[in-house]
């Protein structure tokens, strides 16, 4: 659900307001200008965010499991 949600722009893009930019429209804005190392940048600590909160799913199933 994490992963489906973090790429679900259509709400975050109808509530930010100027100033509170969310990283994914961040990138596209970046992305329209042809500027594509923020892009790049933005890009690798995303990946680094899902893969921490994927790795801690994991390991909340595999103690459920356990018990």
């Amino acid at each position: 659900m994490f992963v489906t949600l973090l790429s679900d722009y259509d709400p975050v893009v109808f509530l930010q307001k100027p100033g509170t930019e969310i990283a994914g429209v961040t990138m596209l804005q970046y992305w329209q200008r042809g500027v594509v190392g923020p892009v790049a940048a933005l890009a690798v600590v995303q990946v680094v965010i899902v893969a921490v909160v994927l790795a801690l799913g994991a390991r909340a199933v595999r103690s459920v499991r356990h018990v």
